[in-house]
């Protein structure tokens, strides 16, 4: 939770306690609120159209779950490495490394492949 999240911190209408704050996926701009306390969901602010439309609405159990919030955090983390090397190698070359590394190879050498593109001391092209 950043500092952002902690100016919106709402209390549950229902009991009064912190309610807690779940991302639902990276693509939708919609957060659940849960209280902490009795379990309870406020969806005020039209998440329940945006989670039926996309057939999330039967999906809270899990959306609030740690599997679910440790999958959205790993696919934000790749997301981020993603557009730093895109940045840095350009959208063509990053596509070509990608491809070499992930593709399919019977090679039994092919995990020497990182520590070879790693090494300083290759010759020159």
């Amino acid at each position: 939770m950043d500092a952002a999240d902690v100016a919106r911190a709402k209390l549950c209408p229902h009991c009064g306690h912190l309610q807690l704050r779940y991302r639902v996926a990276l693509d939708l701009d919609v957060v659940l609120d849960q209280c902490g306390h009795c379990n309870s969901f406020w969806l005020d602010r039209g998440e329940w159209a945006v989670l039926r439309q996309h057939g999330l609405h039967t999906q809270l159990h899990k959306i609030t779950g740690a599997a679910w919030q440790r999958a959205l955090r790993r696919a934000a983390s790749e997301r981020a490495w993603e557009a730093i090397y895109t940045a840095k190698f350009g959208a063509e070359n990053y596509a070509e490394a990608r491809r070499v590394l992930l593709e399919p190879c019977a090679h039994p050498a092919r995990q020497m492949l990182p520590a070879y593109l790693a090494r300083d001391d290759r010759p020159d092209p």
